[in-house]
């Protein structure tokens, strides 16, 4: 019968069968009614429930299920539960529909392909809302929308639970009171007396998940505002592959210390199997096909740089007009993590597109699991080579406030390295002969350590002042935060100049063994056996705060969200003395919002463990009132605030001048401008008028060929105009060399063209 019911080509003598299709309804809800009365025997009050599970997943056969469902099954004391999702079943009645104008649909003319699949559509929802009325329709909440969660998985017949999200055990016992809980507010009222229970029992699915993943691996991932997460699925089925998967891990319950490392690095490899295999997807479809498993057994160059380009593409793809804007700071290498996490934090702040941002987080999620491995695998050479010293990099200035009178950033400062050295030496030990300091831009070269007495004290200072620092230098006048440079260099010179910065610290305490190179003490005589002997005993004192510092760099959630928190408050409100006490406040300030901050999430850090850097039990060295007397240092030194003045207000122009010969302009001016092609006077303020009138004819023919002048030497002209600046602002009547003038000549011939370009 369902033959001839479907077969619409049959002749007309198959209309009379299908009256039959009436007949059955009408004995099939006979039947129904005797069944109920026989089973039931108050009358009016039964039901017969049919409950039909994933009817959209089988697409050949769902519309036929449909009509069959329409036809028969709509009919007295039946009820229908369908457990179905109404775009996928749609989708199949429009394939139905489609099928049925088959012939239409091969009319290539594009008016009515169009106007066929709108009508399809528009059939398609009519059918579904007559099926399924929308005012009969139960929406079922996301999984990750659930509260008051308590999950446990047993197995059958057994009392103790695999897992149960109340009872943790690798995790802190309280991470979910943390989390419930502002500490700010917690400290000073009532609600430090509420039980575990109570905010357990407020706790969402996607909170109890995530514990539960902090529980097993060691990696705290954040909810997102609205309390659900991008790692987890949304549906119930997914949700328990996830428990499954998590309770196949290893338990840490009882387990020894020294252990569970290696329990921690099995469960994040099978939690990566899980995620990049079976969860999040094959393809990251922003760029050459990538798979997260191909990202993730890339180096760290590779990764590092794939990720900057997915996530600039997709910036471009939200806003196509956005184009990264030039910066004053250059780095040493393309794969810098700082450049990174800019990225996500610019992707955080700008874009709000739900499949984008699923993307993006799932690259972070990468992240967090490789450094982990790194971690419990106690390979932090490789942590270090992927940190390179800086984890936010340009965006930690203004991290502390800046100095009020001469403007300078607490955050990241310029000091001399003898005169900071010296301040180091002096914490450690007053009877140490100091170095002596050299004027400014006047070599010093180090010499061998020779005296036993001063040896020890030497080698503690210069690791210190190696854990507060970085070096930079500037290139073309633009700054470069340096990786590979030494401290000391080969030829046993020292340094001019180096940045101390809180940032520096928290990435060396990750890794103090590399201090050794980055120092080069070498050249001092130091051999690295002895070294090492000095560095066991620093890093048994100062283990918890080293664990502080691996767990603050480890997770990317709590990376992105640590230096925002810090920024919004970073202030010390409270009146200070002189002698350098607001600096005091502002670093143990810094100190404990970390504190507060990991707090939230379950991690317990200590500020005043952060704050002390301990050679032994009779030297410990205040990290606040350090940081405090270098800064003083720097604020006071007048020639080297001079010099990075006037090397700030180099950069700044020779920019300026870089956007104006680089950048399509949305203004210019029309009339012509042309810088001479030989000069009669070559002072320093003459060469730049006319280098900047070369710059401005540059931009005239940019705004109007939309195209470079095919001879532009871009480089060239940066670097002969940050030379020029340079002198200009030390003495504007200074004559330019030969070399210059020759360079000016004949950087000024693309004149020329934009001559004859010109349209």
């Amino acid at each position: 019968m369902l033959d001839d019911e479907f077969d619409y080509e049959g002749n007309i003598s198959k209309l009379t069968k299908l009256g039959e299709s009436t007949n059955l309804k009408e004995e099939l809800a006979g039947l129904i009614s005797d069944y109920l009365d026989f089973i039931e025997k108050s009358k009016g009050s039964q039901q017969l429930i049919i409950a039909i599970d994933d009817l959209d997943l089988c697409s050949a056969n769902a519309y036929k299920m449909a009509e069959q469902i329409r036809k028969y099954l709509i009919i007295p004391h039946v009820c229908i539960v369908l457990s179905v999702k109404i775009e996928q079943l749609e989708l199949c009645i429009r394939e139905k529909n489609l099928k049925d104008f088959q012939e239409i649909n091969k009319n290539r003319n594009d008016e009515v392909f169009i106007q066929l699949n709108r009508e399809v559509q528009t059939m398609a929802e009519r059918y579904v809302s007559k099926l399924i009325p929308r005012q009969r329709r139960i929406y079922l909440l996301k999984v990750q929308r659930f509260e008051d969660v308590h999950i446990i998985y047993k197995e059958a017949g057994s009392k103790e639970p695999i897992i149960d999200s109340w009872k943790m055990t690798g995790a802190d016992k309280h991470a979910a009171i943390e989390q419930a809980i502002d500490l700010k507010d917690r400290r000073n009222s009532e609600e430090k007396a509420v039980s575990d229970k109570t905010v357990q029992e407020n706790q969402k699915f996607t909170s109890s998940m995530l514990d539960l993943i902090y529980d097993r691996t060691g990696m705290r991932f954040l909810s997102e505002a609205d309390g659900g997460s991008y790692l987890l699925p949304s549906n119930l089925r997914d949700m328990i592959s996830w428990i499954l998967m998590l309770a196949e891990m290893e338990d840490l319950k009882d387990v020894e210390e020294e252990n569970k490392d290696k329990i921690y690095f099995n469960n994040i490899v099978r939690l990566e199997n899980y995620f990049v295999k079976e969860w999040a997807g094959d393809n990251i479809e922003w760029y050459e096909g990538l798979t997260l498993q191909n990202m993730g057994n890339m180096d760290i160059f590779h990764m590092n740089t794939v990720v900057q380009r997915i996530i600039r593409n997709l910036c471009k793809k939200v806003f196509p007009e956005y184009i990264p804007q030039p910066s004053n700071i250059l780095s040493e290498r393309l794969d810098s993590f700082y450049q990174v996490m800019g990225w996500f934090e610019l992707f955080n702040k700008n874009v709000a597109d739900i499949e984008k941002e699923a993307c993006v987080y799932r690259i972070r999620v990468l992240y967090t699991i490789r450094i982990h491995k790194l971690l419990r695998k106690k390979r932090y050479a490789e942590l270090s080579n992927m940190f390179n010293g800086y984890i936010w990099g340009t965006s930690f200035w203004g991290l502390l406030p800046s100095h009020t009178k001469t403007k300078m950033d607490r955050s990241r400062f310029a000091i001399r390295t003898v005169v900071g050295f010296n301040s180091i030496l002096s914490e450690i030990s007053s009877e140490v002969e100091k170095l002596p300091v050299p004027e400014i831009g006047k070599p010093f070269y180090v010499s061998r350590i020779e005296k036993d007495m001063e040896r020890n004290s030497y080698i503690k200072a210069w690791i210190v002042l190696g854990v507060l620092s970085n070096m930079f230098y500037h290139n073309s006048n633009m700054l470069v935060f340096s990786f590979r440079e030494k401290i000391i260099s080969g030829n046993n010179k020292i340094w001019d100049f180096i940045h101390i910065s809180l940032e520096n610290y928290l990435v060396a305490l990750c890794d103090l063994d590399v201090l050794y190179e980055k120092v080069n003490m070498i050249r001092m005589g130091i051999e690295k056996s002895e070294y090492e002997e000095i560095m066991r005993v620093i890093q048994e004192e100062n283990r918890e705060s080293i664990q502080y510092a691996r767990t603050i760099v480890s997770n990317m959630d709590l990376l992105v969200g640590l230096k925002e928190y810090c920024f919004e408050n970073r202030d010390y409100k409270e009146s200070t003395s002189g002698n350098g006490e607001r600096t005091i406040r502002l670093v143990l300030k810094f100190f404990e919002n970390i504190e507060k901050y990991m707090g939230k999430y379950g991690i317990k850090i200590k500020a005043e463990k952060l704050n002390k850097f301990v050679f032994g039990k009779d030297q410990i060295i205040d990290i606040a009132k350090l940081y405090s007397n270098l800064f003083v240092i720097a604020t006071q030194d007048s020639e080297l605030q001079r010099q990075l003045e006037q090397k700030e207000k180099t950069v700044e122009l020779t920019m300026d001048f870089r956007k104006k010969i680089t950048e399509f302009p949305e203004h210019w001016e029309h009339e012509e401008n042309r810088a001479a092609v030989r000069l009669q006077v070559r002072t320093a303020e003459r060469v730049k008028l006319n280098l900047d009138k070369l710059a401005l004819g540059i931009q005239r023919y940019l705004g109007e060929n939309k195209e470079q002048p095919s001879n532009l030497d871009i480089e060239g002209l940066c670097t002969l105009y940050s030379s020029v600046v340079e002198m200009y602002l030390k003495d504007k009547g200074v004559e330019i060399t030969d070399e210059m003038y020759k360079e000016y000549t004949r950087l000024v011939k693309v004149q020329n063209e934009m001559k004859t370009g010109d349209k």
